[in-house]
């Protein structure tokens, strides 16, 4: 299979979809061993991968005005100042239960589902 059959193949989503597939197919279980990309199974919330692919999601939805609410802009601003634009997150050796559980609200809270007065920071 070419680079370009692979790219063909891979489903296409809205944001709302994406963050709700990030939030629902992925677990909240920290697994024993570090698990690669190449593994089985490799669909855990502790993976760098979806942090990187939650905070980018998170800024391109602010960039293109995707959430308009703006207790929820603010809530997701501080989301990704804390976790994107702090020093060295990605150098983070672990993450923590409390991640996950903080990134499962900001997904709610963008998705509408959580009020955006509930604490996510």
């Amino acid at each position: 299979m070419t680079e370009k059959d692979k790219r063909e193949t891979l489903p296409e989503f809205t944001l709302p979809e994406h963050l709700r597939f990030l939030r629902d197919e992925f677990s909240d279980e920290i697994p024993v061993d570090v698990i690669h990309s190449n593994h089985p199974q490799n669909r855990f919330k502790v993976r760098r991968n979806w942090w990187a692919g939650l905070l980018a999601d998170l800024e391109v939805g602010l960039a293109e005005g995707a959430f308009t609410d703006p207790d929820v802009q603010e809530k997701i601003r501080a989301f990704t100042d804390f976790y994107f634009h702090r020093p060295n997150f990605f150098d983070k050796p672990l993450t923590t239960p409390e991640d996950i559980a903080k990134a499962n609200r900001i997904i709610n809270v963008a998705l509408g589902e959580e009020p955006p007065q509930a604490k996510v920071e």
